[in-house]
């Protein structure tokens, strides 16, 4: 590989480094067989359709600052916290940056995408059966155009005014900036209050949650993690805490919020007429589970629910020797048990 490559690899190992083995190489094999499209480069951003083992196409984005930290998003249904088609993405865009280094100075910023000069690829090259049919059989451009357009959406609705700055490298100040902030404090402040803003407009589209910002450092270091994964290890630093312990909790609030991280690291004592009832409906459902205090695991799934105190459950996956949290929480046992049957 070139010299861009293998920076941009570095990158890249140091995004997947606690991810799991399985994932990894499953993405690796996506890349190679050609399941990853055409990339569109911008300044610290790249973009790109993946396909998956059933043919459908999911939207990949990643974002990689100039200090090689790197975030991504998928719009598939895994709810793990990198997917094996962001680690397609990942590999194809090295691959794309091994045939053009140049790229790489488009994502920090120092040359338009204009100016890369991508070689075009060879004809019909990654071209899957799929695409050959419809090429052969499809319409005509001149069909396509005439075809009636559908009507578009309805513009999602403008968010509300921000809040002020939910993080930075200086003194926390949950209500106002600080004398003591710096520039890259700044522009961390700058691309949360983005993110958060897409966020809160995703989360109303999918009917998922939106947690509102906690008042505790270490919390609040957990949900700016939840969705800047590059940055996780300087946010567990200055959270005081282990890397691999700032991911668990980055995750656990990206599916419930404060209440998600409460049950990831700690346990209470359910009624015991309550978890009776979990322990014969479990019995029916998996034919056996083990049961401490308010977790609740099944040896058949690898897997575990948690019993919130608000009454809903958390469903966990493991591992290694690890407990992760693996979805939303659920208001009913029989649904979450219906989750965890199809991870």
């Amino acid at each position: 590989m070139n010299e861009f490559a293998d920076r941009f690899a570095e990158y890249v190992e140091a995004f997947l480094y606690d991810t799991d083995s399985g994932r990894i190489a499953r993405g690796r094999s996506y890349a190679r067989s050609g399941a990853v499209g055409e990339f569109e480069v911008d300044e610290g951003f790249a973009a790109v359709q993946v396909r998956g083992s059933r043919g459908r196409r999911y939207s990949v984005a990643l974002r990689v600052t100039e200090f090689g930290d790197i975030s991504g998003r998928c719009d598939c249904p895994d709810g793990s916290w990198i997917c094996k088609h962001i680690v397609a993405a990942l590999f194809g865009l090295i691959d794309e940056i091994d045939r053009n280094g140049r790229l790489l100075r488009v994502l920090h910023g120092m040359e338009f995408p204009e100016s890369a000069d991508i070689d075009p690829a060879p004809e019909d090259s990654g071209r899957t059966r799929w695409a050959a049919e419809a090429y052969e059989n499809g319409p005509t451009p001149a069909e396509a155009f005439a075809r009636t357009p559908a009507a578009l959406p309805e513009p999602p609705p403008v968010p509300a005014e921000p809040e002020q700055p939910c993080f930075h490298l200086g003194p926390y100040d949950p209500g106002r900036f600080t004398d003591e902030i710096d520039a890259d404090g700044l522009d961390l402040q700058a691309a949360v209050a983005a993110n958060s803003a897409y966020l809160a407009l995703d989360a109303a589209e999918h009917e998922r949650e939106i947690h509102p910002r906690p008042d505790d450092p270490k919390l609040d270091a957990a949900r700016v993690a939840s969705f800047t994964g590059g940055l996780i290890s300087e946010l567990a630093a200055i959270a005081g805490c282990p890397t691999a312990e700032m991911h668990d909790h980055a995750r656990a609030w990206y599916w419930g919020g404060a209440e998600g991280v409460a049950v990831l690291t700690g346990q209470w004592k359910p009624e015991p007429a309550a978890s009776k009832a979990a322990d014969e409906r479990l019995a029916g459902l998996f034919g056996t589970s083990n049961r401490r205090l308010n977790r609740w695991t099944i040896p058949s799934l690898n897997c575990q629910l948690r019993l919130a105190e608000d009454g809903r459950w958390h469903p966990y996956t493991k591992t290694g020797n690890r407990w992760a949290p693996a979805g939303p929480p659920a208001a009913d046992l029989e649904t979450a048990a219906e989750a965890l049957q199809r991870q």
